[in-house]
């Protein structure tokens, strides 16, 4: 009796198993699109500077093609974000976005967007604390890691000399602070302290300031 009936039972659990892995894949992936992408192509996908992903009409394997790879079109050029072409992103992180722009929900964006405030909140609480400060080591090499995962060694070159981007090594902070938060160019995305925290952002000034040594 119980092999027949987990035969007829087995391809809808296979099914539900495939569903939830997608599921959590486009949850994954809407993170990722909050912290990196949206500054592009706007919070709910609907475009910025770069065009709207919401109800795209690419398919997943043209949205991996130039995810991974880029598209140096102009005016708006699109940097490569895989590994494998130079950019931060690992390949499952590529194909979470993927799953995420292929199944667009609103209330995943929502849930994203919550961890990464509650995540910048917890950081302003702890630099306003008195605690001692980072060496600047540290600092260097925390905004290395800033610097990459926001995306600005994909434009400005992982040392700063340009690539889509202008070269931005031997500008002084108050350059690159009023670049980030209201940029001159249009290509140039507006990072909010809400998106890129001032502690941060001094960071990656610091690890900048350093390439320039």
């Amino acid at each position: 009796v119980f092999i027949p009936v987990y035969g007829i039972t087995e391809p809808a659990r296979q099914q539900a198993a495939a569903e939830r892995q997608v599921q959590n894949s486009a949850e994954r992936g809407a993170e990722t699109f909050v912290t990196v992408c949206s500054t592009c192509h706007g919070a709910q996908g609907a475009g910025g500077v770069g065009p709207a992903l919401r109800n795209t009409r690419l398919d997943s394997e043209a949205l991996n093609e130039v995810i991974s790879k880029g598209r140096p079109s102009k005016p708006i050029a699109m940097p490569a974000w895989s590994q494998e072409s130079g950019g931060p992103l690992k390949k499952h992180q590529i194909e979470d976005i993927i799953n995420f722009i292929k199944n667009w929900n609103p209330e995943y964006i929502k849930e994203a967007q919550a961890k990464h405030k509650t995540a910048a909140s917890s950081e302003k609480k702890v630099s306003t604390s008195g605690e001692e400060k980072p060496l600047i080591g540290q600092n260097v090499s925390q905004g290395k890691e800033l610097y990459v995962s926001f995306g600005c060694a994909a434009c400005h070159g992982p040392e700063g000399k340009g690539a889509i981007g202008p070269n931005i090594v031997g500008k002084n902070r108050d350059e690159i602070v009023s670049q980030v938060r209201k940029p001159r160019s249009p290509a140039m995305p507006a990072f909010s302290s809400e998106r890129l925290s001032n502690s941060d952002l001094e960071k990656i000034v610091i690890f900048i300031g350093s390439l320039n040594k």
